[in-house]
């Protein structure tokens, strides 16, 4: 596990045990036979896909998604080698012999992929394992339904590229638990593709809002509804779940998986400091363009994190922070390296000390700024603030809970 060294005090602190538990409640959910596939892409949502990747290894999973060939062969090039890494994106011919080298698994959305792949797959690596991808209504990557017999008798052409998967990927997860959503019209077209391949090939559509939502539910209706198996048996990708943050359910879904005993931690807290404080007059401004105004006499403290690590100008005049368990409002516009909180109504006159712990997202002491709530006031998700955080904000590994 590696932690970085702090020197500006603006980290990510990452609870590595929050994490451990979210994967046991989650593959828990999955009958042991059926694929689980937690999603590592962009760094690990921001978390850090090796650390994520090492608890995932420890708790047996198998298999793990990137979306690209570099993630890819990061993962391998830190001694992961042993586990199953789908790649989901689509890349060139390069990339396919950097996949092919590095022994990670192509998921494949077009004819040109297989044709490519069967030219460049050696006699010693054969029968080499691939997944097919279908469009089935998020129309972004993978074949077309009505593709599907021309993509399998292609391959009879190819042998030696064994179909491990069949997948797909849900529009509108967070309706898997309605008969009437978009997500049942995608579910009944997957199903439809998935009787051209073999009994024994791996099917795989949920992501967490589609398999959270069906767990909600206990999948109770959907076995009736498809005159098959219940289709929670697809199996699961599980991505900002696995970092501990609920997909937008409804409060119904929500309450449900509440009884059922499905609690998720979130893993990472944003924190950052007081580096300095202002006291202004009345009508003096802040930051560039002098976007805000004292309305009164007024303290105010400046913190090091800015839109260059990830909290963005949208966060200007209308963010919050905790500080001192409290929270207090980002005011002026946010730059590159700094933001500034108005912290008048905790201090009052007085200055606080320089060093004084802030918190952009989660808990300090008994108050909390969830990612999901910061989110929204930046009329973003939390899957974008997690994976924009930069680089230059260090990670700190830390054993409990937080």
């Amino acid at each position: 596990m590696h932690t970085e060294e702090i020197l500006r005090r603006t980290f990510a602190e990452i609870s590595l045990d929050n994490l451990r538990d979210n994967v046991r409640a989650l593959k828990g959910l999955v009958p042991k036979k059926f694929f689980f596939c937690p999603m590592i892409k962009s760094n690990g949502y921001g978390h850090g896909d090796i650390e994520v990747m090492q608890v995932l290894q420890e708790e047996g999973v198998t298999q793990v998604g990137v979306a690209l060939v570099e993630e890819g062969i990061h993962l391998r090039q830190n001694g992961f080698r042993h586990v199953d890494i789908l790649v989901f994106g689509i890349t060139g011919q390069h990339g396919e012999r950097s996949m092919i080298e590095h022994n990670l698994t192509p998921v494949i959305s077009s004819f040109h992929q297989i044709k490519e792949l069967a030219s460049l797959v050696p006699k010693e690596k054969s029968p080499y394992g691939v997944h097919i991808k279908f469009n089935t209504g998020m129309n972004r990557l993978g074949f077309e339904a009505d593709e599907v017999k021309k993509v399998t008798d292609m391959l009879k052409e190819y042998p030696h590229l064994e179909v491990k998967g069949v997948c797909s990927h849900l529009s509108d997860g967070e309706d898997a638990s309605f008969l009437d959503g978009r997500s049942s019209v995608q579910f009944r077209i997957f199903q439809k593709i998935a009787t051209h391949f073999p009994k024994n090939v791996g099917l795989h559509i949920h992501n967490s809002a589609g398999f959270l939502g069906s767990v909600a539910t206990n999948d109770q209706c959907w076995g009736k509804s498809l005159n098959v198996s219940p289709h929670l048996k697809w199996g699961v990708r599980p991505g900002i779940a696995l970092y501990g943050v609920y997909p937008s359910l409804s409060p119904q879904d929500l309450a449900q998986l509440e009884v059922q005993g499905v609690r998720l931690k979130p893993c990472m807290v944003l924190k950052s400091e007081v580096v300095k404080y202002h006291r202004l007059k009345r009508g003096q401004r802040v930051s560039y363009g002098g976007t805000w105004e004292a309305q009164r006499e007024s303290v105010i403290g400046v913190v090091p994190i800015g839109y260059a690590d990830g909290f963005g100008r949208n966060f200007s005049n209308k963010g919050q922070m905790l500080f001192r368990e409290r929270r207090v409002p980002v005011v002026g516009t946010v730059c590159m390296d700094y933001v500034m909180i108005d912290l008048t109504e905790v201090l009052g006159d007085n200055f606080g000390s320089v060093g004084e712990e802030v918190v952009l997202f989660g808990k300090q002491g008994a108050a909390e700024l969830s990612v999901d709530e910061v989110a929204k006031t930046a009329d973003t998700i939390p899957y974008e603030l997690l994976t924009c955080i930069g680089r230059r904000v260090p990670r700190q590994y830390v054993t409990g809970s937080i």
